[in-house]
């Protein structure tokens, strides 16, 4: 066929089965991520610790506020955890004279009872057990307490109930 001479007509694929044709979506592209150019470098995630049924307790806090827990927490004027930390409750106490800590203790069940310990707060924490001597918290001490114990955080305070 010279050159110059164009073919009429069209070229058809030779009779039978139809070709199978998806119609599923073409998927996208994945976004960039940051840091994608170092595929060989494991990416640490933080994930919650199964979460265990714990002791219910409520904390009924001298400015009036009653807070139901069971699991950890933080309490304070302004609590926030530290890096890498995970609460289960993050309690604000207000305290217009600022006599309690932004972050003023920890607190947390084990094996079904409700301990605290000050975060190294500026005016300490006191706890008034009811069945033994008065306590003054050692940061970073944890300190078990029972049902109706007082717990004196700077010039406020809280009272350990049992949750019904």
């Amino acid at each position: 066929m010279p050159a110059e001479q164009i073919r009429a007509d069209p070229i058809r694929p030779p009779l039978g089965e139809a070709p199978v044709v998806s119609t599923a979506p073409i998927p996208e592209a994945p976004a960039a991520v940051a840091g994608a150019e170092d595929l060989e470098e494991t990416m640490i995630s933080m994930r919650r610790r199964p979460r265990r049924v714990s002791a219910a307790f409520t904390l009924q806090l001298s400015t009036g506020e009653e807070f139901t827990i069971g699991g950890s927490g933080l309490l304070g004027r302004n609590p926030r955890p530290a890096e890498g930390e995970i609460f289960d409750h993050v309690l604000v106490m207000i305290d217009p004279a600022r006599s309690v800590s932004k972050t003023h203790i920890e607190f947390g069940v084990e094996e079904g009872k409700l301990w605290v310990k000050d975060r190294n707060s500026g005016n300490g924490t006191r706890v008034r057990h009811t069945n033994r001597p008065e306590e003054e918290c050692v940061p970073g001490k944890k300190v078990f307490v029972e049902a109706r114990t007082r717990v004196e955080i700077g010039n406020e305070f809280f009272i350990v109930l049992t949750a019904e």
